[in-house]
């Protein structure tokens, strides 16, 4: 026997996240992400949806009384919790923390697309070669 292997994975890991730049530039940037098993993305996905259907409550309910600017705080609230959900760590000279995640969000339309995308790809790296 060649060795020996454990079954459980580490609890994080980490994956390359391009990140779209004004005027169609791209950034690599280094990401730590949390590891979750099947089931706890299961609980997780389930709480981003319940998330997103209370804001969506809060829109209808105060929608003509809320901004535009509001509404999009809103939006990049959810996102950066969903970030911190799935973050530990990254490459930026900022630290990681829910403030400059949002700024990340604020600046980077497509962000948390590319954040997810690279998530979860690197649960699956061997379906890439497919």
């Amino acid at each position: 026997m060649a060795g020996k292997f454990k079954i459980a994975q580490d609890p994080t890991f980490t994956a390359p996240v391009t990140i779209a730049r004004a005027g169609g530039g791209t950034i690599e940037v280094g990401f730590t992400f949390k590891y979750r098993t099947q089931s706890e993305i299961a609980e997780l996905l389930e709480e981003w949806e319940l998330r997103r259907k209370d804001v969506a409550e809060e829109l209808e309910t105060k929608g003509e009384e809320l901004s535009m600017k509001q509404r999009v705080e809103l939006k990049i609230g959810i996102e950066a919790k969903e970030v911190a959900d799935l973050v530990s760590a990254w490459e930026f000279d900022d630290e990681c923390n829910e403030d400059s995640s949002r700024r990340l969000l604020q600046s980077s339309i497509t962000a948390l697309d590319s954040i997810k995308k690279a998530y979860f790809e690197g649960l699956n790296p061997a379906r890439l070669g497919n």
